[in-house]
């Protein structure tokens, strides 16, 4: 950037996308955070209810390697007090969302990156879902800012082919006895029925 209002909105773009990235909030309580909200000495970050769509706070530990990025832009803006972390150039007001959306935009043209369809910002909450596939699901809902499992599973988590090929090898392999103390399937079909029978009848 040539001049310093250029060079203080793109470091702002770089930082907006190292809390997303290591977040994978929302825009609007990106949007809502003060320097205040982000604590240099237990390394974590507020997330207020007001700016959040469920309406809950939650503090948040950061991932190793944020606090020392945070920090370092933090000296670079030369930042004083308690503002918003990404304000407009008078300081006394946050970026709105649609401000938030064309600086991203704007950092991928610039990185000559194509357009993800149907997605700006939320398109990095998905990937920060569904990356924690095998964390526990209560534990993913609280450092994301979800209430509902059902929207998480079906709205944001996406299958992809690292996940689907560990469920093609699970290693686990029910034995017959096993597979008979299960109950019964298909209606009624015990193991030993499908056994005789060489299947389920789904599969004939």
């Amino acid at each position: 950037a040539k001049t310093a209002r250029g060079r203080r909105k793109w470091l702002l773009i770089e930082l907006a996308l190292h809390i997303v990235e290591a977040f994978g909030r929302r825009r609007s309580a990106l949007g809502g955070l003060r320097w205040g909200d982000i604590s240099f000495e237990r390394a974590d970050v507020l997330w207020r209810a007001e700016f959040d769509k469920a309406r809950r706070e939650k503090r948040v530990p950061m991932p190793e390697g944020l606090l020392a990025k945070i920090q370092q832009i933090h000296e670079q803006l030369e930042v004083a007090g308690d503002g918003w972390v990404f304000s407009t150039a008078t300081g006394e007001k946050p970026w709105p969302s649609e401000i938030l959306s064309q600086a991203l935009l704007k950092a991928e043209r610039r990185a000559g990156l194509t357009k993800l369809r149907g997605s700006v910002w939320h398109a990095y909450r998905r990937k920060w879902v569904t990356e924690r596939k095998p964390c526990p699901i209560a534990d993913v809902m609280a450092a994301g800012g979800w209430v509902d499992m059902a929207t998480l599973q079906t709205c944001y988590q996406l299958s992809d082919p690292d996940t689907i090929r560990a469920v093609m090898d699970w290693p686990t392999k029910l034995r017959d006895r096993d597979f008979a103390c299960a109950g019964t399937r298909n209606g009624g079909e015990t193991a030993a029925t499908l056994k005789k029978e060489g299947g389920p009848a789904s599969h004939k």
